[in-house]
């Protein structure tokens, strides 16, 4: 190999690490700012998930109670109204709902 070869090599390699190093920072994640409570909304029991509607109005959360060894449980969403940070609504939904997601146009969780 030819030395000004072996120097491309040697330029094209500090610029692919530089480059994987700069795109490695990037995703690294932002500072978060400090947050207080604003409020406390009482679910039932113990909540798993939550999903808000993209205009911020309701917050969808998953609740269960139950043994998970004998799969006998009860499960729930409870849908927060966030102006009055009051439940709206328990729709019994059986088993362990893990997750809650919502429509982008947010007509359906």
């Amino acid at each position: 190999m030819k030395h000004g070869a072996s120097s491309v090599l040697k330029v094209g390699c500090i610029l692919l690490v530089a480059l994987f190093f700069f795109g490695a920072l990037a995703l690294l994640p932002l500072p978060v700012r400090a947050q207080t409570v604003t409020a406390t909304v009482p679910i039932y029991k113990e909540p798993a998930c939550v999903a808000v509607t993209p205009n911020g109005a309701y917050a969808y959360v998953t609740t269960s109670v139950g043994n998970f060894y004998t799969k006998q449980a009860n499960g729930f969403v409870s849908v927060i109204d966030m102006a009055s940070n009051t439940v709206t609504a328990t729709i019994p939904v059986g088993g362990y709902p893990l997750g809650v997601a919502i429509t982008p146009n947010g007509a359906f969780a």
